[in-house]
Parts: C-alpha cells; structure tokens; sequence
C-alpha cells in the first residue's frame, strides 16, 4: 500500500532527526544554520507535518556525520523481492 509506504518513510525521518539531534545535544535553531534551513522547517519535520527533500535529508545527514551507503545494486530494487502478493510494489518491505 503506497499511502502505509509514504506514512512509514515520514515517521522514520521524523523519528531519526528527533533522535539524532537529541543525542547530538543541538537545538532546531543550531541545527538549522548548517543545513541552511530555519528552526521552524526542522520542527516540521521532527513532527511528521512535511518531508524534507533529498536535498535536505542528505545535509542533515552530513549536520550529524553520518553517511548514506546503497547496499544493494539498483536492479535489485526492481525484481521481485519487492513485490506484494498482488505484484505491487513494496520497496521498503512494508506490510500492510
């Protein structure tokens, strides 16, 4: 179901900035600077109400001195391991 795929990807962003910024010890405005976004914008996020773009998520993510790998090769993304039992597709293995 594309609407509980959607739903799950906000609430993990939401939750992993939360998190992130929590145990990094920074505030939204702190954290806004570097990710040249204001503290409103983060709050938003941290709360479910909008997703950031890629754009963004990928500057939170260097904020943090994270990195994001791909582990697994593109077509892999498009064979079947990510199909429900309807052919639809289920990237994030969600079931719903």
């Amino acid at each position: 179901n594309e609407k509980i795929s959607d739903y799950h990807i906000i609430r993990f962003v939401d939750n992993w900035l939360l998190d992130a910024r929590k145990q990094a010890k920074v505030t939204q405005e702190e954290l806004a600077c570097p990710t040249n976004t204001t503290k409103s914008y983060i709050s938003k996020v941290e709360n479910g109400v909008i997703t950031p773009s890629v754009g963004l998520f990928y500057r939170l993510i260097n904020a943090f001195g994270l990195r994001i790998e791909v582990v697994k090769p593109l077509y892999w993304l498009f064979s079947s391991h990510h199909r429900d039992e309807k052919g639809k597709c289920n990237v994030l293995g969600i079931v719903g």
